[in-house]
């Protein structure tokens, strides 16, 4: 981990053109814009915006399982947060996953 901590980015959407076909063919070759710098940026408000109208109810990740129930209920006690008010980001892994501790971003 960076001495100074992770930093939160947020991704562009790849520009019409030459752009656009690069970013399809990288997807088709299992690769993402993540490999590319270029398409980082600051976290906007846009991809704040994108952000939520992608999560979903935590109670969804909650009940897929009861160790899942088990992990959920043991981190909304500990950090004393509704259920009802939260929600997560389904993401797909390629890789090892980072813990980021609290969860926060």
């Amino acid at each position: 981990m960076p001495f100074a901590g992770v930093k939160v980015i947020g991704l562009r959407e790849s520009q019409a053109g030459e752009e656009r076909l690069q970013s399809m063919l990288l997807a088709a070759a299992g690769k993402t814009c993540l490999f590319g710098p270029n398409y980082w940026q600051s976290l906007s408000e846009a991809n704040r915006e994108v952000m939520r109208k992608r999560a979903k109810p935590l109670a969804n990740l909650r009940n897929r399982s009861e160790a899942d129930r088990v992990k959920v209920d043991s981190w909304l006690k500990a950090e004393k947060r509704p259920l009802e008010s939260l929600v997560y980001l389904p993401l797909v892994g390629r890789g090892p996953v980072l813990d980021c501790g609290h969860g926060a971003i």
